[in-house]
């Protein structure tokens, strides 16, 4: 009596199955690499780095991730600012202003300011509300002292400070803590990690557990700089990555 080989079928159709895969695999490297070895970047795709779900990719193109859970060295430059608003802190914010009938209150007083053309004003070891755009500003906690215009304001125990809607002409700030920034779609470069550097061209860009310093300015070329740490990174659109 003969006996026939377990499951000849099977076996026939995986290795068939496994030859497609591979194929199509291939194919898709040589669509998506260059002839100069860089990453040719396909319309609406987006990388991540982190463990962060993609808030914007909403089931559309590729991710990636790198150093789960990890701080990360992060630096970049974008022609559009992010919006803030969150509790937070920061050793030392800067900022640049032109309108002497700001409300600025320090404990129970308003701070008068007048004859003033422009006004710099330096918030330091501040705990609580920051809320700013490329253009507002707005504090609301408690900080360890105020400079303006080289002159320090300072009181036993940390002061309380508040001001809404400030119109600023540029802004700097220290050692922030930050959950997430949101950058909206602009265009810029950053780098990631030691040797990744990423060219943004209307892409979405958005950064999670950020510890760092953020620079606003409309003499700034790139208006915004944002150097530091990070936990998570979300970039959708066209996005062209060099590895340096």
């Amino acid at each position: 009596m003969f006996h026939k080989s377990p499951h000849p079928v099977h076996s026939h159709r995986r290795a068939y199955l496994f030859l497609i895969t591979a194929v199509v695999g291939a194919l898709l490297v040589l669509m998506i690499i260059k002839d100069d070895g860089s990453i040719n970047p396909l319309t609406g795709s987006s990388i991540g780095i982190g463990s962060e779900v993609d808030p914007l990719n909403s089931g559309l193109g590729n991710s990636a991730a790198k150093n789960r859970g990890d701080k990360t060295d992060f630096s970049v430059s974008f022609d559009r600012a992010p919006h803030l608003k969150e509790e937070t802190q920061f050793s030392e914010l800067s900022f640049t202003f032109k309108d002497p009938s700001a409300k600025i209150k320090v404990n129970s007083e308003e701070l008068e300011l007048k004859n003033i053309n422009e006004i710099r004003m330096m918030v330091s070891n501040f705990e609580g509300k920051v809320d700013f755009n490329e253009a507002i500003l707005s504090l609301q906690g408690k900080a360890e002292s105020i400079t303006i215009n080289g002159m320090e304001i300072s009181t036993k125990g940390k002061m309380d400070l508040s001001f809404t809607g400030l119109v600023y002409e540029q802004l700097s700030i220290f050692d922030v803590s930050v959950s997430s920034l949101d950058f909206g779609e602009g265009s810029g470069s950053f780098y990631a990690g030691e040797k990744m550097t990423y060219s943004l061209e209307h892409d979405q860009l958005k950064i999670t557990g950020f510890i760092g310093d953020i620079t606003i300015g409309i003499s700034n070329q790139s208006l915004v700089t944002v150097d530091g740490q990070i936990t998570g990174l979300v970039v959708k659109g066209a996005v062209n990555l060099v590895l340096g």
